[in-house]
């Protein structure tokens, strides 16, 4: 089987995942070889052939997030909903409830509306981290937006937040809950149980809304995602 390795120093344990475009990727650890990731997906030939077919059964149903020319655009985090139409020009306007895309090519279209989009997450986005910051008295030092593959978010250890734009196709209550979670690793960088004990004080529902947002990529359309 076709697998990507990814060595992290911050892994406890072997792991296996799919990205948005379905590569399968090893989570290898620093103290695994190659071989013993490459024997860890043998083992798991099972299960990725489960989520393989489950993910291409997926992808046959009549869906607009398979496409790169989308005729409409769904941002629940913000609640806004809008109309696609392609024209001549550059760019993307918007008019009311319409989006207005430059007509192009399907790589041209999604490159339209991926920069109308860094726009809407800078508008939303940002906002909603600070006033969430001060809320639960979190502060952080810098924010960034970024187009992550596999991340909702991320904190370093000089409490700089990186946010994926993308979670503006997210419910908002899993939103606010990344917004804690990445808040949290400003006081508690891992994932011990100090740190979920902290997380915990704020949202006692976080296991629920943990395993949702690990489910939740599903959601991003194809043309938002990372080329």
């Amino acid at each position: 089987m076709e697998c990507r390795l990814r060595h992290s120093r911050r892994a406890r344990r072997l792991r296996l995942q799919f990205s948005p475009r379905g590569e399968l990727e090893v989570v290898v650890p620093a103290a695994c070889s190659e071989a013993e990731a490459l024997a860890f997906v043998a083992r798991n030939r099972a299960w990725v052939e489960r989520v393989r077919a489950r993910r291409q059964a997926q992808r046959t149903l009549p869906a607009a997030r398979d496409s790169l020319r989308p005729q409409e655009v769904v941002l629940p985090a913000i609640d806004e909903h809008w109309q696609v139409v392609y024209r001549r020009g550059r760019g993307v306007r918007q008019l009311g409830e319409i989006l207005q895309v430059a007509e192009g090519d399907d790589e041209a279209v999604a490159g339209c509306l991926q920069a109308w989009l860094q726009g809407k997450a800078r508008e939303h986005l940002l906002p909603w981290l600070r006033s969430t910051s001060e809320r639960l008295h979190l502060p952080f030092a810098a924010v960034g937006l970024r187009n992550q593959k596999t991340r909702w978010g991320s904190c370093s250890s000089r409490g700089t937040i990186s946010l994926n734009r993308n979670l503006l196709f997210l419910p908002p209550e899993l939103v606010d809950y990344l917004f804690v979670h990445e808040l949290c690793h400003t006081r508690q960088l891992d994932h011990s149980p100090r740190f979920w004990a902290l997380v915990a004080g704020f949202e006692p529902d976080y296991r629920r809304l943990e395993r949702e947002l690990g489910r939740a990529m599903c959601h991003v359309p194809l043309w938002a995602l990372p080329r």
